[in-house]
């Protein structure tokens, strides 16, 4: 499988249970679930997989704390962009791509709670861009959608939506239809 034919219905579906392990800091689940978005949404080998979960736990793990280190965060995102680029098919530089994921992390929880932020959609549409080898104005559908979903979720882990089943599954569906739009274009994009 090629980094650039994902299923966009596992990927939201893993993508939607990783956040929802993070933010319970449940994190034996979301390493499982961090190794099936590798191999769902990367195309990576199982031993791939399993070296690019570590590395992107880890940054997770560092970040989570309010009080962390960016540069260790930065080092742990370049180790995982690195195995993801050379154990898939993809063009990107692993430097650029962990600094635009850091950036999403950042930008997201500065801004939590703050729905509908620009910001956000445009580091989400610079993190897919960079990933993908496609322009953020090519990535702004999808990303605005992904943004949506941290709408979602930051509702929930500010107290004003009850984590229910359908809350988490608002966020999944909407994650899901965010990955169609991109690899939509990724199809229509020589």
């Amino acid at each position: 499988m090629s980094l650039y034919t994902f299923n966009p219905r596992n990927t939201g579906l893993y993508e939607a249970r990783l956040w929802k392990a993070y933010y319970d800091r449940q994190w034996p689940r979301a390493l499982a679930l961090l190794f099936r978005l590798m191999r769902s949404q990367f195309g990576l080998s199982l031993v791939d997989a399993a070296r690019a979960t570590l590395g992107g736990i880890r940054a997770s793990i560092i970040f989570a704390p309010p009080e962390h280190d960016d540069k260790a965060v930065l080092k742990a995102l370049e180790r995982f962009y690195t195995v993801v680029r050379n154990g898939s098919d993809g063009r990107f530089d692993p430097h650029a791509a962990a600094a635009a994921e850091l950036d999403y992390w950042i930008v997201h929880r500065r801004l939590a709670g703050q729905k509908g932020s620009a910001a956000l959609k445009e580091s989400l549409a610079r993190l897919s861009a960079c990933v993908y080898g496609l322009s953020p104005d090519q990535t702004h559908p999808s990303a605005a959608l992904r943004a949506h979903a941290c709408d979602l979720v930051d509702d929930i882990t500010g107290g004003r939506q009850a984590p229910t089943h359908a809350a988490w599954s608002a966020i999944e569906d909407t994650l899901r239809r965010s990955y169609a739009l991109l690899r939509l274009e990724l199809e229509s994009t020589p």
